[in-house]
């Protein structure tokens, strides 16, 4: 399995029996996928590092391999020979002592430095001082292609004197950054970063975050973990891939996470980490780091120690964390020790005082508290050592004393000869210090190392000291005869020959004089505001802003709801959701699913907010969005800036899933188990599915990744609905349906999927990872449920024939066996089934105990449905629905359904349904200028699809229609499958899972009959949240068509203005008899505010 691929496209992990947590695996480092992270010198440094270290010899000689292939693409022929002479022939002679190569290389070498050389002098004589600066910053490209790191260094840092602006400058700084990285050289780094950072009127986001990336890595080296935790922590997405010469985005998520899990209490790691938005981008692509924190925080030890036993063999090959692995804990708490191992805590503190008492573990137990600590080096004789050192290096004298024979705390420090101040928090160690020399006036003196040194204490540790800072009053010598004479004031204690001199007013330390200016400037902003806000228009519009913020922020939902739909809402619109919103899912978010059972992967499933629980805001595009690349060219090309996120392209990439190609993702057609594109793929497929012949419509891809598959065989008359989770692969659906390929975002976990029984022709899975045949076959029992009978099931990649899988594959042969499911074809790691029809398989003796459900079972009832270990039976939905019994596309699409059959006046309903939407689509083409039919619309929605007459009517346009079955209305979307098109079940009072900005058009009939229950009447939720929710998934320039009553579209109208539409009302077409108007709105491509971003 690749790295990659452990959290699988479909959301869950491929467990070999029931987990309640993700198994993160423990096989060796993908060397491939690991260096496709990296580009130049760091690439080869990180593959010899690997090869250096690693004890396995077959990943040495590919690590070995791929550095000798990407050493030969440079021009450093040094760092080459010392590859073949690591390879040392192991390779064949093809990864041999290329000397003509060398030689070559060398020879252009020296001819090019001469070049350069002559250019120099020549610069330098015309004293040109640009020229100047583009000459030895091209020696430091030159040496830096070559790897003589030393003279680089040295050629970009004399650009310095020839920069002549602060591009300039911060060029030379990066410059002088990347090659100090690479030679070790920190203390270099720390210094470049400085000086960047003073410039900053030239720094872009994308350089701000790689400097904070190469200042997290400084820290990093120098063992300061807790301001390497910070600087990786403030690193932006701007990152991305733009900086894989030094450091991958995945590495600033590992790097970030465990200094912060290494350093940072319990509320920083929670506000810092775990709450950090931009942080949480990375975490994304490590999910092992991002489920360690988790575990942590949620004190999971167990888990937590696993997940960090699983990383650690690949962490001991990182190149700059190899040398930092170290001990998880320094206490824990015996209460919940003892619950852990199901004992009292009495019990278990007489076991660790026996094991304390024979020496088998360093610790002591603080019998109070009820806690264990580790019993390292003690820290406090350390330090006191360490301060008496530096005091007499310093030819200082140092005195003290202690109230207490064992622990000891600061409080303040005075010297013979000037007053000192103590500046810092905590407890720690009480030392009067004494000097015996006179200091400079205004020194201050700084110890930063005891907050290293007391981090690991358990009792100084608690509030470790931030730093010991001395400030020396300049005046403070002037009478050392009178101070010696004094006590030390505040404390209660004389010591004799020390004392503090009490200086007059006009002697004061000029920080009070700075204090009270402060004080005075905050008084003087405070009036200036208070005039600002009372006589100019600025102070009513804060304040009606503010009155629809504090709604917001009290969740005082009814009340901004009601100022909505009365048209009272000052000062009349919505307000936008924050930035980070762009991608927001309400029932999907990480933030609040993070926290749920990872058993059956329950947290990735659908976890909705109520709504007054969620604020009530629009949400806003990202930076830079563009209308969507129109159908069909989006299925190949769209825009980067719609949704920026580069991890499939990273990652996947090599694969053909997608690429970054300028403003542009554009999608080969790839995927993992077909990498050379989905029509070769379809073609083998074609040997043994008739999926030309029209007689398969419907199909289901699970875990689809970008949906290249589902794309290809729109070509080929066939409606594939794709779906996903919202996991690591973070968009994978959104790039779906930004590419117009029908998807929606679901999780095959602990409930059925929202599909009536017996839809899809066709279930096909490549490499989604799915564990059919866990939880007694559960996963594949709800795969039976939707495909027909005569239907085919193609199983692609793991386990199918593959390398450590045999028991998996024998089990899933085991339950197609159990089912009498036909076994057509094993090609490779391809599988293929045809299910049989009828139920006369079960019952047999079969492993996992398959049984048929009860008569009684609706198996198309799948609305937050639990799944159930029983196999649907197909004579519980009656007619002919089996492939080769229904007519073949496009025939089904008009020929009435069995289903439909068996509803009361079916057919009548049916014919009907059909005519009045022929009518309907028809006026909208030719009456309200909807664009249908055009280029512009591509994913359209119908809220209230009943039988699909609006799709069917669309059928001829270029579009195709997620047909939503209210899950409260008469379940008729099984009529919709037969007819050949595709849909879901939804409770519109409930958020819909997709991403924002992922449709055209939306269409709704009878819009408030959503929001009531069908039975009392009565109103479930507010038509103004369904209406945002309907803003959420429509993209900018998109078009909405509401019908219903007068006195509703009039409501809605209010409501469309708040939500930023642009609404017309129209009468209904001619020939209609029921009373209705039509509400149609175009969404307007509103931007956020820069200061809102």
């Amino acid at each position: 399995m690749e790295p990659e691929d452990e959290i699988y496209e479909n959301g869950g992990e491929q467990p070999p029996a029931p987990r309640s947590k993700p198994v993160i695996s423990g096989e060796q480092l993908d060397v491939e996928a690991y260096a496709s992270l990296y580009r130049d010198r760091t690439k080869v440094a990180r593959l010899l590092f690997v090869a250096d270290r690693c004890n396995n010899e077959a990943m040495q000689l590919e690590a070995l391999r791929m550095a000798y292939d990407e050493i030969k693409k440079g021009e450093n022929t040094q760092l080459f020979r010392e590859v073949v002479e690591k390879v040392g022939g192991r390779l064949g002679d093809k990864y041999g002592a290329d000397a003509a190569w060398c030689e070559a290389v060398d020879r252009r070498a020296e001819q090019k430095k001469e070049k350069l050389e002559n250019e120099l002098n020549s610069y330098r004589t015309n004293l040109i001082k640009e020229s100047i600066r583009m000459g030895y910053n091209d020696f430091g490209d030159f040496h830096y292609a070559h790897g003589a790191l030393g003279d680089a260094f040295k050629s970009y840092v004399r650009t310095r004197d020839y920069c002549t602006t602060s591009k300039h400058i911060i060029s030379m700084c990066m410059n002088a950054i990347l090659v100090s990285i690479e030679m070790g050289q920190f203390t270099h780094v720390t210094s470049y970063v400085s000086k960047a950072e003073q410039t900053p009127d030239a720094l872009d986001p994308t350089t701000v975050a790689k400097l904070r990336c190469a200042a997290g890595l400084a820290h990093l080296e120098t063992k300061k973990y807790k301001l390497a935790a910070r600087k990786f922590l403030e690193t932006g997405p701007e990152l991305g891939s733009h900086y894989n010469e030094v450091i991958a985005p995945q590495d600033v998520a590992t790097y970030g996470g465990l200094c912060a899990l290494a350093s940072f209490d319990r509320t920083e790691l929670k506000n810092k980490v775990i709450d950090n938005l931009n942080f949480r981008n990375f975490l994304e692509l490590v999910p092992e780091v991002r489920e360690l924190i988790n575990d942590f925080y949620s004190s999971h030890y167990a888990s937590c120690l696993e997940y960090l036993g699983n990383l650690k063999q690949n962490l001991l090959l990182d190149i700059h964390l190899h040398d930092h692995y170290t001990h998880p804990f320094v206490s824990v708490d015996l209460r919940m020790m003892a619950n852990a191992f199901k004992t009292s805590v009495a019990g278990l503190e007489k076991e660790l005082e026996a094991l304390i008492t024979d020496n088998q573990i360093q610790a002591r137990i603080d019998s109070h508290n009820k806690i264990l600590y580790a019993r390292h080096a003690d820290q406090r004789n350390a330090t006191f050592q360490r301060v008496l050192q530096t005091g007499h290096r310093g030819n200082f004298e140092f005195c003290y004393y202690s109230s207490h024979p064992t622990y000891l705390s600061f409080t303040e420090v005075f010297d013979v000869h000037s007053s000192a101040k103590f500046v810092g928090d905590g407890r720690g160690i009480a030392i009067l210090q004494c000097f015996n020399k006179v200091v400079y006036p205004q020194s201050i003196v700084t110890i930063p190392w005891f907050d290293e040194d007391l981090r690991s204490d358990p009792i100084a540790g608690r509030n470790p000291l931030r730093r010991l800072e001395l400030e020396l009053d300049p005046w403070a010598a002037s009478d050392p005869a009178k101070k010696a004479s004094e006590g030390v004031p505040g404390t209660g204690r004389e010591a004799p020959g020390m004392g503090h001199l009490s200086l007059p007013a006009s002697k004061r330390s000029p920080r009070q004089w700075k204090l009270l200016d402060l004080v005075i400037a905050v008084l003087l902003g405070l009036v200036s505001l208070f005039f600002l806000l009372v006589f100019t228009r600025l102070g009513d519009s804060l304040a009606a802003s503010g009155r629809q913020s504090l709604l917001l922020a009290s969740r005082d939902h009814a009340r901004l709801v009601a100022a909505v739909e009365s048209g009272r809402l000052y000062p009349g619109r919505i307000e936008p959701c924050p930035g980070d919103y762009a991608d927001h899912m309400p029932c999907e978010d990480p933030r609040r699913n993070s926290q749920l059972s990872r058993e059956m992967n329950f947290y990735r499933e659908r976890h909705c907010p109520l709504p007054e629980e969620a604020p009530l805001c629009l949400v806003p595009p990202p930076v830079g969005y563009k209308i969507p690349v129109q159908w069909p060219a989006s299925l190949d090309k769209i825009w980067h800036s719609n949704m920026p996120h580069n991890k499939i392209a990273d990652r996947k990439g090599h694969q053909g899933w997608m690429k970054a190609d300028g403003p542009y993702f554009i999608f080969p057609g790839g995927g993992t188990m077909f990498p050379d594109g989905a029509g070769h793929y379809i073609e083998k497929l074609k040997q043994y599915i008739p999926i030309a012949s029209g007689a398969l419509r419907t199909a289901l891809d699970m875990g689809c990744g970008v949906a290249s598959f589902g794309g290809s065989l729109l070509g080929e008359g066939i409606l594939t609905m794709s779906f996903a989770p919202r996991d690591s692969h973070k968009a994978q659906i959104q790039f779906a349906l930004e590419r117009g390929v029908p998807a929606f975002v679901a999780m095959l976990g602990t409930r059925r999927l929202p599909f009536p029984a017996f839809s899809f022709d066709f279930v096909h899975c490549s490499r989604c990872l799915i564990p059919f045949t866990a939880y007694n076959a559960t996963y594949f029992i709800e795969v039976d449920r939707l495909l027909r009978p005569g239907g085919y099931l193609v199983i692609s990649g793991p386990p199918v024939q593959w390398p450590k899988q045999d028991k998996e594959w024998a089990d899933l042969q085991a339950v197609a066996r159990a089912l009498c499911y036909d076994l057509i074809a094993v090609d490779g790691n391809t599988v293929i089934w045809k299910k049989p029809g009828g139920d006369s398989c079960l019952p047999n003796q079969n492993e996992f105990g398959l049984e048929l459900c009860d008569e009684s079972d609706d198996p198309s009832s799948a609305w937050y449905f639990k799944l159930k270990k029983c196999v649907a039976r197909t004579s519980s939905v009656k007619g002919d629905y089996a492939v080769g019994m229904i007519p073949k596309w496009p025939e089904r699409l008009t020929k009435v359904p069995a289903r439909a059959k068996l509803l009361k006046n079916g057919v009548d309903l049916f014919e009907a349904d059909t005519r009045r939407w022929e009518r309907r689509v028809a006026y909208y083409k030719n009456s309200l200028d909807l664009k249908l039919g055009s280029p512009a619309i591509r994913n359209v929605m119908d809220m209230n699809a009943f039988f699909g007459g609006f799709a069917a009517a669309l059928s001829s346009d270029p579009v195709w229609v997620m047909n939503v079955v209210p899950a409260r209305k008469p379940s008729t979307l099984g009529v919709i499958y037969d007819r050949g098109l595709t849909g879901v079940y939804h409770d519109w009072c409930e958020p819909f899972s997709t991403y924002p900005r992922t449709y055209d058009f939306i269409h709704v009939a009878g819009i408030e009959s959503l929001t009531k229950d069908p039975s009392s009447g009565k109103s479930r939720c507010h038509l103004v949240d369904l209406m945002v929710e309907m803003d959420r998934i429509l993209r900018p320039e998109g078009k909405v068509v509401i019908r219903d009553s007068p006195e509703v579209v009039d409501r809605l109208s209010r409501v469309a203005d708040a939500v930023r539409w642009s609404a017309t009302v129209h009468e209904q077409e001619p020939g209609s008899h029921v009373r209705e108007k039509i509400l149609v709105a175009t969404k307007s491509n509103w931007k956020l505010p820069a200061s809102s971003r």
